[in-house]
């Protein structure tokens, strides 16, 4: 297919109206890239569900020269995660700093969790939909950990988060620094002001959460123990 064969499932206007062929992919969102065991990476959205405000997700694929040729895209696998009942809105993916055989994702989540007990009225309530920055790690660009908070964040229209990592970690010494774009402009209630915070955390901890994810993620085992092929 075209695009080295990209993901989209989401009906757009632009496909009903004929504009572009079926098997073209709208990339709607934040392309991350990543030079990892001697390859280019491409991290960018696919809609992976003609769901409407879901099924938002991250694809990959990778070459060993910028100019190709470059693989069929893949979806990123995160165990646990359906994507029909939430978003990842981008990935925001870079060398792990203190581990060089491993890959530290940031990823802007959002996520439909099950109608809660009856109101006052006696009525079910409607889903809650949560929203967070996660972190995971991959050793192979496709298979990731289970995401886990980094920050928590508050869901807003068609299935937004109103906080994004920025692609990017900087290292000072035994320190990394992450940051965030908080209260995005045009997804944010405009009430807030939208900047950009820093979270740190030291080398030593960060190394210590690669670890223990990659010996206790079972989605991690084959990928991190297998040397990828060149």
């Amino acid at each position: 297919e075209g695009n080295f064969g990209c993901i989209e499932k989401r009906i757009s206007p632009f496909l009903r109206s004929g504009l572009h062929q079926p098997a073209c992919c709208e990339f709607d969102g934040r392309v991350s890239l990543a030079f990892f065991r001697s390859r280019y990476w491409i991290f960018a959205r696919a809609n992976a569900s003609p769901r409407r405000n879901f099924g938002r997700t991250v694809q990959v694929t990778s070459a060993t020269h910028l100019a190709g040729p470059w693989v069929a895209w893949s979806l990123l696998q995160f165990p646990g995660w359906d994507v029909n009942l939430g978003n990842i809105y981008f990935g925001a993916v870079n060398p792990n700093p203190v581990d060089a055989s491993t890959l530290l994702g940031l990823f802007p989540v959002t996520e439909l969790r099950a109608p809660s007990a009856k109101d006052s009225s006696g009525g079910v309530r409607p889903p809650a939909v949560s929203a967070m920055v996660a972190m995971s790690i991959s050793c192979d660009g496709v298979s990731w950990s289970a995401l886990e908070t980094l920050s928590t964040s508050i869901a807003r229209k068609a299935g937004r988060s109103t906080d994004h990592p920025v692609d990017g970690i900087a290292l000072v010494g035994d320190r990394i620094f992450l940051f965030l774009h908080q209260d995005v402009r045009g997804i944010a209630d405009g009430k807030s002001v939208p900047r950009i915070t820093r979270l740190e955390i030291t080398a030593t901890d960060l190394l210590a959460f690669t670890r223990r994810t990659v010996a206790t993620s079972p989605s991690l085992r084959s990928t991190c123990s297998l040397p990828l092929e060149p």
